[in-house]
């Protein structure tokens, strides 16, 4: 069974419970999320309390909530025959919501937004998200300093990414690009 936009607020008291001191209540939380990970929506539904507006006074979670989906990434993006966890309008639904919002002010959620679309571009770059830095040459034209800085700091963890490739076919198509 899929998570939907229903399942927020579940989402939200899972993430705030496996935060707690008491194991008791963490490691059922730790669990349900965990197994929530296997659903589609689930990053979807992580990139809403990352990004809500309501929330943004709620910094353990909206961080919480981006560790988990950063792992949701690192274990569920890649196409494998025993994992379509993620669904591909589920990826191209998160591509595109994850360039909206460049503007993250806290320093610590902005730097995990940075590492998770950077983790998507190593992956998904030039096939499935080719205008992803026509996108974001795109935004530098603003005069936004802090929309600026956040996109500097995705290509920063995107070239270290890429870098990491042993025979840098990727980062020779990047510096094409650029």
């Amino acid at each position: 069974m899929a998570v939907s936009a229903s399942d927020l607020q579940a989402v939200y008291s899972l993430l705030t419970s496996s935060m707690s001191g008491d194991q008791r209540v963490r490691k059922p939380a730790e669990d349900t999320l965990l197994e929530s990970e296997s659903r589609p929506g689930f990053c979807s539904c992580l990139l809403e309390v990352i990004t809500a507006k309501d929330l943004v006074s709620q910094v353990d979670v909206r961080l919480m909530a981006s560790v988990y989906f950063k792992n949701s990434i690192n274990r569920h993006w890649r196409n494998r025959r025993d994992s379509s966890r993620i669904t591909k309008e589920e990826k191209t639904h998160l591509r595109q919501k994850l360039l909206l919002h460049l503007r993250e002010e806290n320093d610590q959620i902005a730097l995990m937004l940075a590492v998770i679309i950077s983790k998507i571009v190593r992956i998904d770059y030039p096939k499935e998200w080719p205008d992803v830095f026509s996108v974001l040459a795109q935004q530098l034209q603003s005069a936004d300093v802090l929309a600026s800085q956040r996109i500097f700091m995705i290509l920063f963890r995107t070239l270290k990414e890429l870098s990491s490739y042993k025979d840098g076919a990727p980062s020779s198509l990047l510096l094409e690009k650029l």
